[in-house]
């Protein structure tokens, strides 16, 4: 939603660009979320590993759960 408020106030900017309050409000929101996107990228982790180990660790669960539900059944 923030991206949507700053481009429409961006395509309006000759109704408030002689503001200096709001001017500095857009210019500290479009830095913040300049901000937020470098956060963003940095967070970013490839999961094509996973997609390999995927089958082996279903497998792996399916036998836990297997003795777990054995031994409980035991009981």
């Amino acid at each position: 939603m923030a991206y949507k408020v700053i481009e429409v106030m961006t395509r309006h900017s000759d109704v408030w660009k002689d503001n200096k309050a709001i001017s500095k409000v857009v210019e500290k929101i479009i830095g913040l979320l300049a901000e937020l996107e470098k956060v963003n990228a940095n967070q970013k982790i490839t999961s094509a590993g996973a997609t390999k180990k995927k089958s082996q660790i279903r497998k792996e669960l399916d036998k836990l759960t297997n003795v777990f539900l054995g031994s409980f059944r035991s009981y």
